[in-house]
């Protein structure tokens, strides 16, 4: 989910991990507009009023990880 605040929150809904778990992804400096996972789920992508789209590696523990972004 994306937030009015910045934030990007990636949930993690595995039983394994007892329920929705939320890892907050805090690089943008205005709203969240746009987001979109991978087909395979190892990749997020957002967009913000900044300007900017940054990318989000998803590890095999669900932990997003910063790539990179494009202005």
């Amino acid at each position: 989910t994306g937030g009015d605040d910045g934030s990007v929150r990636a949930w993690d809904l595995r039983a394994d991990r007892g329920g929705a778990g939320a890892y907050a992804l805090t690089d943008h400096g205005t709203d969240v507009v746009s987001m979109a996972l991978s087909r395979r789920g190892t990749a997020l992508a957002s967009a913000g009023r900044d300007e900017h789209v940054r990318v989000w590696r998803i590890d095999g523990d669900g932990v997003p990880t910063p790539q990179g972004s494009l202005a």
